[in-house]
């Protein structure tokens, strides 16, 4: 009887962590998806500046991987 308490307890309690995890990722779905258009708004008006942004990011995680 009481490992029955202490399992419904413990699925109370996975309950609430994943109804709080899936509110987080929906928020963070949200930020990723505005942050996409951004982006992509971004490179449609400065397509030169976008790619060498890009070029340049490649450069500094190339050389920051080579170190590792």
């Amino acid at each position: 009887m009481a490992t029955d308490g202490r399992k419904e307890a413990v699925e109370s309690v996975v309950q609430e962590v994943r109804g709080r995890v899936a509110d987080q990722v929906e928020d963070l779905r949200g930020w990723v998806e505005s942050a996409d258009a951004a982006i992509r708004g971004f490179a449609r008006e400065k397509p030169v500046v976008a790619l060498a942004c890009a070029v340049g990011i490649g450069f500094l995680i190339g050389r920051l991987a080579s170190r590792a």
